[in-house]
């Protein structure tokens, strides 16, 4: 992922892609609908672009996909918003890395 953000010239490095880890080992449901709404932002007060977020929610959602079963709520109420932002990923990195 910061490969991905490094080549297209994104607002996303390493660490604050660590910061958004612990924030979905916090509260996984609260920072996904975060990253979602484009609220997300971290100490310092700065955000994400919209496609800096699109990494983050595919990144969280990997994470969380391989480490837990668990059900939320976030995934099935934003399904459309979220599948755009997987989608987003997905086309990003066809683009700039193939």
């Amino acid at each position: 992922f910061p490969l991905l953000a490094r080549r297209g010239n994104l607002d996303l490095n390493k660490r604050k892609l660590q910061r958004i880890n612990s924030s979905f080992k916090n509260d996984f449901d609260t920072t996904l609908q975060a990253l979602v709404d484009r609220s997300f932002a971290f100490n310092d007060g700065s955000g994400l672009s919209a496609l800096s977020s699109d990494i983050a929610i595919t990144y969280g959602l990997r994470n969380h996909g391989a480490h837990s079963v668990s059900s939320v709520s976030t995934i099935w109420k934003q399904f459309p918003r979220i599948k755009q932002s997987l989608f987003n990923t997905l086309f990003l990195a066809a683009e700039l890395l193939y």
